[in-house]
């Protein structure tokens, strides 16, 4: 393949590491400058179809079902000092990864007879070793990246990680019961709507990363290659992964919700739903519903397929840019390799 990338290295003479850590993370930066307006257009949208009267339920936007949970998480809750604090996003993000991720470590470990009809690729199981590698590295990155972030909104109270038509920009002491957090829930409709809309924008954004990340090959050596280790995931490959793929992966699912200004509490649903679908599709096992009624929806097959045959299923969630560009994975086509 003509690499523009190894090209680029060879003519200044550069290593084709250094190249690649600056081109993928000169990607990230270019699809957040891009990812930044067109949120903030598609949230405007939302706001002035909201202005006009126009309510995604009858309910309007009172939020009387959500009115309840939302009073209750940010005035009553014991511990809502942590719900008001502008630390609250990160910190649900990684308790509960580490949720997540231990029905499948304990099926892995256990290895239930019940959960054999389950298993993706039944033949595969993680041996110690690999498992002793993906968790000291998911650690590592932890220690060296998400806790110190976490830590620093913990005692700096900042920056506040939501964004409303208010526009208030805080970078430190933020406290939500201060009218930073706004006192009306969102109506049902509204929350669902604003949750699939986050899922459809970060699908899109991060399966262009991803794609390039396989089409070049200098990209994907030196950067992609890490999580492509294991082509039988289980759950501590989620995080198994170049520090540049982490940066992008969480940048992203932060933004999206900043650019479009969605609720605090769908921001928050959000968060965990694209933390559980990460670890989902890196269990090895499927147990999923939703892919077997919505073709257009991947699900773990979707993406343990991709770790099979890295040249298919790019895409993290939904399968239309897989089937647009004609990688999506084929049956067949394994069977046809592995005559061969």
């Amino acid at each position: 393949q003509n690499d523009p990338l190894k090209k680029f290295a060879a003519s200044y003479s550069l290593s084709e590491k250094t190249v690649a850590v600056f081109a993928s993370f000169g990607l990230t930066i270019t699809l957040c400058a891009i990812l930044f307006p067109v949120g903030v257009l598609i949230g405007f949208m939302l706001d002035e179809f909201r202005l006009r009267g126009h309510h995604f339920n009858n309910i309007s936007s009172s939020g009387l079902y959500l009115q309840p949970t939302w009073d209750w998480l940010t005035k009553e809750v014991p511990g809502s000092n942590y719900t008001n604090h502008a630390v609250f996003p990160g910190l649900i993000s990684v308790i509960f990864f580490f949720i997540s991720v231990l029905p499948g470590a304990l099926l892995d470990l256990f290895s239930p007879s019940w959960a054999k009809s389950f298993k993706i690729q039944p033949d595969k199981y993680a041996r110690p070793g690999a498992w002793a590698l993906t968790i000291g590295d998911t650690m590592k990155h932890n220690l060296v990246y998400i806790f110190p972030s976490v830590a620093y909104q913990f005692f700096y109270k900042g920056p506040w990680m939501y964004r409303d038509n208010r526009n208030i920009l805080c970078m430190s002491d933020c406290d939500g019961r201060q009218g930073l957090l706004p006192s009306n829930a969102p109506s049902l409709g509204e929350f669902f709507l604003e949750v699939l809309i986050c899922l459809i924008l970060f699908d899109g954004f991060f399966h262009f990363w991803h794609r390039q990340h396989h089409n070049s090959r200098v990209l994907y050596k030196n950067v992609h290659s890490v999580h492509h280790q294991f082509n039988a995931p289980f759950v501590w490959v989620t995080q198994y992964e170049h520090p540049l793929e982490l940066f992008t992966v969480g940048v992203l699912s932060v933004l999206v919700p900043i650019s479009l200004g969605v609720h605090p509490l769908s921001q928050w649903a959000w968060l965990l739903l694209a933390v559980y679908l990460s670890v989902d599709a890196h269990s090895g096992y499927d147990f999923g519903v939703l892919d077997k009624v919505f073709p257009l929806w991947g699900g773990a097959v979707h993406h343990d397929r991709h770790h099979l045959n890295p040249r298919t299923n790019y895409q993290p969630f939904f399968t239309w840019f897989d089937y647009y560009y004609g990688t999506i994975f084929k049956e067949e086509a394994v069977a046809t390799k592995k005559m061969s």
